[in-house]
């Protein structure tokens, strides 16, 4: 049984002015035209007959001979890929030339064979070849002009290379780095315009991407105007409508001040970090060499009024009660510096906390006197936080409302809201109230509105609970009437997914 098939044939025009030559090359086409490509071969003598014929599309691919009657060398090249730009260019030459073959291509040629090299194994090989690369780089061309206003508005860098790395195309802001006009990089390589082992480099990784056929992105240096830069490359392959490989495209920015930033920014961090380091040491110091004493006054101090109370009178009595107190009084303003300085640099894991079981337990440490109610009036929220530091808050705006409480039968109530992404706690007693010139002062570190000898504070509990509550991206303020009370509102961040019953269920266990 005869099988046929039917291949489009391939129109050839073979430029030379030899008989010999041109005998040879019509022998081996019409050898192949009976076995499985069919090449149609017409001939012309001249440049002018060449160029005559080329005013058609009709021709697959150009066979052309580099020395003619009326033109000779690299010039004849140039004069045919003018004639038609579309038609892809073989060249045959006599000479056995790597440089003349390598500015042929330059100049518009797909590629050269040597005659007298054993053309039947390379002519139609290289004829195909030929015209399959012509094709692909005309995909890349037609692919690149539908973006090409696109690109040119573009502040990256953009490139377009095909399979062998050869510059087919760049954008404005490319060819501006590269003292070029965009069209003038067709046909160049990489090391036109950089240092060998930089080009070098660059190459590796692109043949890494083709090879891959995945988009890569990397950071790599760039030289322009003489300095070198940190550039942020992305470099995907670019396929035909067969998914073959057919070339590169490149986009690059500068990244250079990003980097330099991001070095500050690593420096400033360790020198925070030692920063933060010194501050504990230093804190450390000043809880033990300053309470180590500050204990010795208290129990003197205590010794004293146990042992000569009889001898120190009414009057003096009084004085080392005040002396205890001011010792007291210490000993907690350390404390309360010590954690102040604590907070935001001292960080606890982070967990859920079911506020329902939670808040309770910190009223219960409180302790407030009978004559004082504190109640819940909503369910709470579980929420994500570090439990010590959601602790301070809650206990420090709780005792505060306990110890400043004027009214015969106090009320505290505690509430929280859901209020535009964020759980909104409020604190309401019904005491002395604050006037409202007082707002911001009570949140300053060692301010308190009563004398010290009435209530003992060290006007820090405030200023902790508000650092606490910044930390964690919410604010604090006080809404107040003199003596109607005071209400303490403070917000949290809500966390994005839901608590399930497992959730609160652990957050209860974790109480």
């Amino acid at each position: 049984m005869e099988i046929k098939m039917n291949f489009k044939p391939i129109n050839v025009l073979l430029v030379d002015d030899d008989a010999a030559d041109q005998r040879l090359v019509k022998h081996i086409l019409t050898a192949f035209s009976r076995e499985v490509v069919q090449f149609n071969v017409e001939t012309a003598k001249t440049l002018s007959e060449a160029v005559n014929c080329l005013s058609s599309d009709k021709y697959d691919v150009v066979l052309l001979d580099l020395g003619l009657p009326d033109s000779h060398g690299i010039d004849t090249v140039q004069r045919v890929h003018k004639a038609n730009q579309k038609v892809p260019i073989v060249v045959l030459t006599g000479l056995d030339d790597e440089e003349i073959g390598l500015e042929a291509i330059k100049c518009g040629a797909e590629d050269y064979i040597v005659k007298g090299a054993p053309l039947e194994y390379l002519l139609v090989r290289t004829i195909r070849y030929a015209i399959e690369r012509k094709k692909v780089e005309g995909a890349l061309r037609e692919s690149e002009s539908k973006y090409r206003t696109l690109l040119d508005n573009l502040t990256q860098n953009i490139f377009l290379k095909d399979v062998n790395l050869v510059y087919i195309s760049c954008n404005e802001n490319y060819a501006r780095d590269l003292k070029i006009r965009p069209k003038e990089i067709a046909g160049k390589t990489d090391y036109d315009f950089y240092p060998k082992e930089l080009a070098e480099r660059y190459r590796t990784d692109d043949k890494k991407v083709m090879e891959s056929g995945e988009t890569k992105e990397i950071e790599e240096k760039y030289i322009k105007d003489g300095k070198e830069l940190v550039v942020h490359t992305v470099k995907t392959p670019v396929k035909d409508d067969q998914d073959n490989i057919i070339g590169i495209l490149g986009i690059f920015w500068d990244i250079t001040e990003q980097k330099e930033a991001q070095r500050r920014q690593d420096q400033l961090t360790e020198e925070v970090k030692s920063v933060n380091q010194e501050l504990e040491d230093f804190a450390y110091v000043i809880s033990h060499d300053l309470k180590a004493p500050l204990r010795g006054i208290r129990t003197l101090a205590d010794w004293i009024s146990t042992d000569y109370a009889d001898k120190l009178g009414e009057k003096g009595g009084e004085q080392m009660k005040l002396l205890l107190s001011r010792a007291d009084r210490m000993h907690n303003l350390i404390d309360g510096v010590l954690q102040y300085s604590r907070v935001g640099r001292v960080r606890e894991e982070m967990v859920r906390v079911d506020l329902n079981e939670f808040v309770p337990d910190v009223i219960d440490m409180v302790a407030p006197p009978q004559n004082i109610t504190v109640t819940v009036e909503n369910e709470l929220p579980v929420i994500e936080c570090e439990l010590t530091r959601i602790m301070q808050v809650f206990q420090n705006l709780v005792s505060n409302a306990v110890k400043y409480m004027d009214k015969p039968k106090g009320q505290v109530k505690i509430d929280c809201v859901d209020e535009n992404g964020f759980w909104k706690f409020s604190v309401t007693d019904n005491g002395p109230g604050i006037e409202e010139k007082h707002f911001e002062k009570i949140f300053r570190i060692f301010q308190t509105l009563s004398p010290r000898d009435e209530f003992e504070s060290t006007g820090i509990g405030l200023t902790i609970a508000k650092k606490i509550v910044e930390l964690y991206g919410g604010r604090i303020w006080v809404e107040s009437k003199v003596s109607q009370g005071s209400t303490f509102f403070f917000t949290l961040p809500k966390q994005e997914s839901e608590v399930t019953d497992n959730e609160r269920l652990q957050a209860n266990i974790a109480c």
